[in-house]
């Protein structure tokens, strides 16, 4: 298979970063508190996060906007439309996550940086049970993924003592940090040993055979209903599903309602069509567009209001 990478990936990563439920906690500071400067933002993380080391807060706001769930602003960052979704889905039990965050979570990894997970769980796949250094050493030397790691490795070599060794002990921590976020995920099992679960399987044969990731993202709510979600699934149908949906965005509408009355519509589906997949509904985010065109058109939605690019953006429901 060949693949043309998406530029978006996180190779700045270390185990200090491998907790998801941790990241999800991080979005919910930063979207329950207006923050005006960087150092206040800090401060509280490491309050309520536990994490003392300013860098190790860095990088997690680093993969917290390259995955599309915060966004830099001047002095601080804030919470995206994507990130508002996840705050109210998240579990509130403490380094739980629950199957809507792993659903938003799953989501915004291959979306964003789609081949650099997909390519580990490949190589996983092909060597059944193999260790984590022999997976490691295919992944970044003979994988399609290695594009993505040629100046790392590069600069990890110069630093270690031992340059002859085919793993830096850096290289080996990145890895591990993929394992850790796609074992939350339900994809692999890991000890000594590494192995995909029945979900692993799943996705890899959902996965494209043409390296074209943008088509994979379009039908990315079937793929996490089949991971998360009940056994029956079914495509969504206005006619058989239309309570379950209006339930669903009525307690959106309230959630995510701001000035004047007006909801933030990108929220509302990220939401909505999480709900959704869990339950085995799917309801991908083209086809949620166009159901509320038509439940504008019936005034189940009494208005639906653009953005500045043209697209939908709010909504009022009452």
């Amino acid at each position: 298979m060949t693949t043309k990478f998406i530029k978006s990936y996180l190779t700045d990563i270390t185990t200090s970063e491998g907790n998801l439920s941790r990241h999800s906690l991080i979005c919910e500071i930063i979207g329950r508190t207006k923050f005006h400067d960087s150092a206040t933002l800090f401060r509280k993380i490491a309050e309520e996060a536990g994490i003392t080391n300013s860098k190790v807060i860095g990088r997690h706001l680093h993969i917290l906007e390259t995955i599309g769930l915060i966004i830099k602003a001047p002095e601080t960052y804030l919470a995206t439309s994507r990130g508002k979704a996840l705050v109210k889905l998240r579990s509130r039990n403490i380094g739980v996550l629950n199957n809507a965050e792993k659903t938003v979570f799953f989501k915004s990894f291959f979306t964003n940086i789609p081949e650099q997970l997909y390519w580990a769980i490949y190589v996983i796949g092909k060597n059944e049970k193999a260790t984590l250094e022999k997976n490691a050493i295919e992944y970044f030397y003979y994988s399609p993924a290695k594009n993505i790691w040629i100046k790392t490795i590069e600069r990890a070599i110069r630093r270690e003592q031992y340059k002859a060794r085919p793993l830096t002990r850096g290289m080996i921590n990145k890895f591990e940090t993929m394992l850790y976020w796609l074992s939350q995920l339900d994809n692999i099992r890991r000890g000594y040993r590494v192995w995909l679960t029945d979900n692993g399987l799943k996705m890899l044969d959902a996965f494209p055979t043409d390296g074209n990731f943008r088509e994979f993202s379009s039908r990315i709510y079937h793929i996490t209903a089949q991971l998360y979600g009940n056994q029956n699934i079914q495509y969504f149908d206005l006619t058989r599903h239309k309570s379950d949906l209006v339930k669903v965005l009525r307690e959106g509408n309230q959630l995510f309602r701001g000035e004047h009355g007006l909801s933030d519509l990108v929220a509302i589906q990220e939401f909505t069509s999480t709900v959704l997949a869990t339950s085995g509904i799917v309801l991908e985010e083209k086809k949620f567009y166009e159901t509320i065109q038509e439940l504008g058109l019936d005034g189940t939605i009494k208005s639906i209001i653009l953005g500045r690019d043209g697209k939908p953006a709010f909504l009022i429901m009452d």
